[in-house]
């Protein structure tokens, strides 16, 4: 704020004083002296006047001087407090926009990365599933065809060995051949439900390995690309920062230009 300053024109009044030679031919008259004080006072009263006069004059324009750099002191201050308040709002928005986009990006990604895993797991599983059916289907007519070649053999013999030997040894060789077709099939449903067991365990545990795996890929995977994103996001309301920062102090600083 500026102060006031009261300028004094005149700091005194000036005194003149005649001075009368030593041989003056006045001889005693005091009419110098006389004259001298009449003009020491009127000399005084013009000077105070003058001095008065122009310093009230002083007074008024400085309070004027006063009152306009004040209103210019108020206007610096809000145009430079609009500024920030504009530059903060500006890189705030700007932040905040690019957080929802990004966001945004990774949301789809995910919702698109888990419909794929999806879809393809459930492929894989429907295809797997379809090679075990066939593939036992194919052992069962393999097996089919090998006993009935084997069971007509074998029938064969019996036959051959019935119409050779007693009727006696006839009933036993088909309870033995009845017995032997009985236990083929227990062995070869043994056989079969073992490796369906043992085929669906490895096929789920093959299943859920693929799973974890992916799920920790996928969360450390999501992790990384957030973190990157963050980073870059603090960067730049950094760099925003410092900029609305720096243009701010450049106001300041060009106040007095």
């Amino acid at each position: 704020m500026m102060k006031t300053v009261k300028g004094k024109i005149i700091t005194g009044t000036v005194a003149v004083t005649l001075l009368v030679g030593a041989g003056s031919a006045f001889g005693a008259s005091n009419a110098g002296e006389m004259l001298q004080n009449w003009f020491n006072t009127q000399f005084g009263a013009a000077t105070e006047e003058f001095d008065e006069t122009v310093g009230g004059y002083q007074d008024d324009k400085t309070l004027v001087a006063s009152t306009q750099y004040g209103a210019l002191e108020a206007k610096a201050t809000n145009k430079i407090g609009e500024s920030q308040e504009d530059s903060t709002a500006g890189a705030a928005s700007k932040i905040d926009k690019d957080l929802q986009e990004h966001k945004a990006a990774l949301e789809a990604k995910k919702v698109e990365l888990t419909n794929y895993t999806n879809a393809e797991f459930t492929k894989i599983y429907e295809t797997e599933k379809e090679n075990i059916r066939l593939l036992w289907l194919e052992a069962n007519r393999k097996a089919e065809r090998d006993m009935e070649a084997h069971t007509i053999a074998e029938g064969s013999a019996a036959l051959d060995t019935l119409n050779a030997e007693l009727e006696a040894a006839t009933t036993a060789a088909l309870s033995e051949l009845e017995a032997a077709i009985e236990a083929s099939k227990s062995g070869l449903q043994a056989t079969i439900d073992n490796h369906v067991d043992t085929k669906t365990d490895d096929l789920k545990g093959k299943i859920d390995k693929e799973l974890a795996d992916f799920t920790l890929w996928t969360q450390m995977m999501t992790n990384f690309m957030i973190q990157t994103q963050t980073d870059a996001i603090e960067a730049a309301a950094k760099d925003l920062e410092t900029a609305a920062l720096t243009s701010m102090q450049d106001l300041v600083n060009g106040i007095n230009e």
